[in-house]
């Protein structure tokens, strides 16, 4: 698997963030990641790809927070240019933050794909 179908495991909520061997660091008592410099084009993911991660981890409260805070953070690995394109897109980045922030997945209002 090469970084890219790895990356886009843990963003779908099949592989952890923990398990990339990309030289990922993470410090206790607050999350803090380091990504290397890399010559590596950012991941332009779509809703999708992150509703199947939130559904991957929905029953698993401190994994998926710990996930959502990945994904936001690794802005150099990974792209939201396409969630400008849409209001779902727009929604679910303010889940991601909400769930990253500790809000439960309950008190979330997900927004529904658009058909068509």
């Amino acid at each position: 698997m090469n970084v890219t179908e790895q990356l886009l495991s843990v963003v779908h909520g099949e592989l952890r963030w923990t398990e990339l061997p990309i030289g990922l660091v993470e410090k206790r008592g607050g999350q803090e990641w380091f990504f290397p410099a890399t010559d590596f084009s950012p991941i332009v993911l779509d809703a999708k790809d992150i509703t199947q991660g939130i559904k991957a981890l929905a029953m698993h409260t401190e994994e998926l927070r710990a996930w959502a805070a990945f994904i936001l953070a690794a802005s150099s690995l990974l792209s939201f240019e396409k969630f400008d394109e849409s209001e779902e897109g727009e929604v679910l980045l303010e889940t991601l933050w909400d769930i990253a922030f500790g809000v439960p997945l309950e008190n979330i209002d997900l927004p529904r794909p658009n058909k068509g």
